[in-house]
């Protein structure tokens, strides 16, 4: 059992699910990426999180996006339509156990919720964002670029500060 393992046990504020979340979102999102590449893609579900334009927990962040009902009776992401690629790409959401790529995201994603109120904020209040070596999306032009950081590059709305 990892020192952050044992703080999850103990600490009532840190929700599993949350951090399984959070730890898949990184994991998908920038696993090969800086630890501030990393850092910056938690951040953007965090300011998604505190948000009023988006769901209020991190799990509901992570999954946003339309859904249909499967033969079985599963509820599936429509493809190519949700929040983040990774989630409704048609892909395996399950990281392979023992991937030294999955256990950093998980204990990266463990800090990060523990320390959320102490971290800066270094996508400067960006609440979305997208790999760089893909067209810029159609909502990049209505959006301030804040950050490059590795392959991703940040965006806020223009109407904050």
């Amino acid at each position: 059992m990892t020192i952050a393992d044992k703080i999850v046990e103990r600490n009532i504020l840190l929700d599993k699910k949350e951090v399984l979340c959070m730890a898949k979102n990184i994991f998908f999102e920038a696993a090969v990426e800086s630890t501030a590449g990393k850092l910056a893609v938690a951040q953007v579900t965090l300011n998604r999180v505190n948000s009023d334009k988006f769901p209020s927990t991190v799990c509901d962040v992570v999954y946003e996006g339309p859904h249909y009902t499967a033969r079985n009776g599963q509820q599936l992401p429509k493809r190519d339509r949700c929040q983040f690629s990774w989630y409704c790409d048609g892909k395996s959401d399950e990281p392979r156990e023992g991937s030294s790529l999955w256990e950093d995201s998980q204990e990266l994603a463990k800090y990060i919720l523990l320390r959320q109120d102490e971290l800066p904020d270094i996508t400067d209040g960006a609440l979305n964002y997208h790999a760089d070596y893909i067209a810029a999306p159609s909502w990049a032009g209505r959006k301030h670029k804040t950050a490059k950081i590795d392959t991703h590059i940040f965006y806020r709305p223009r109407t904050l500060r």
